[in-house]
């Protein structure tokens, strides 16, 4: 609604979409993982070092194989 604010983190502990794939397809994701953003705006997936241009946070809860997005609590690293 207009003039509703929204919290936004740009780096730090936070929770955030995370779904159980990376680039090729269904991929478990543990605690420790690198992500990065996906193609929908907020949702994160499992980094695949040579294949994603940079990872944009690190999982702090494991996520299975084909999970759908969920809330989990990730940490953003700076992009700046």
């Amino acid at each position: 609604e207009s003039g509703d604010y929204v919290d936004v983190c740009i780096s730090g502990m936070c929770e955030g979409l995370v779904k159980g794939t990376n680039n090729a397809g269904n991929a478990s994701i543990a605690a420790g993982d690198y992500l990065c953003q996906g193609d929908v705006a907020g949702e994160f997936y499992k980094f695949t070092a040579g294949t994603d241009a940079t990872p944009h946070a690190i999982a702090v809860d494991a996520v299975g194989s084909g999970t759908g997005p969920a809330l989990e609590t990730i940490i953003v690293l700076k992009q700046f």
